[in-house]
């Protein structure tokens, strides 16, 4: 494709190919979900079952990482997982339990119903190569919640 060929919002060039002799306009459509939006209208849909902190941050603070309680925190952790990656791709993870999200924003919604941490699955949200992230890096811990 010659220099005047058009080009991608990112500047790259389209995947498209043409005979030289063909002058006809092209134009790229990308049908893929546009996941930040996902990821922001799952939030929306479950503040109420999972409410955010003024930071972005789900659960409570705990030793390292956030803690939601819960009776059943494997259950929980699904349910969660579930609905922060509704209408996303999910890539199994290579010989381990749980499964992974690649945001088009550059987060990793990594969940894991198996982690060091006895009986306490996790979901985390990293973002380190995300441009501008719907959410903050955390890790987040289900527990099972204490009888009172």
């Amino acid at each position: 494709m010659g220099a005047g060929s058009p080009k991608r919002p990112d500047g790259r060039n389209p995947g498209v190919t043409r005979r030289p002799d063909d002058d006809r306009q092209l134009i790229e459509i990308d049908f893929r979900p546009i996941q930040r939006f996902l990821i922001s209208e799952n939030i929306e849909k479950m503040k109420e079952l999972f409410p955010l902190t003024s930071e972005g941050l789900f659960g409570e603070k705990g030793k390292n990482v956030r803690v939601i309680r819960s009776d059943d925190p494997l259950k929980t952790s699904e349910e969660f997982a579930g609905m922060l990656t509704e209408g996303m791709e999910k890539e199994p993870l290579g010989g381990k339990q749980g499964w992974k999200v690649n945001a088009d924003d550059g987060s990793i919604i990594t969940y894991r119903p198996v982690t060091k941490t006895p009986d306490s699955p996790a979901v985390e949200v990293n973002n380190r190569y995300a441009e501008n992230p719907v959410l903050p890096s955390q890790k987040i811990h289900f527990i099972k919640e204490k009888n009172k």
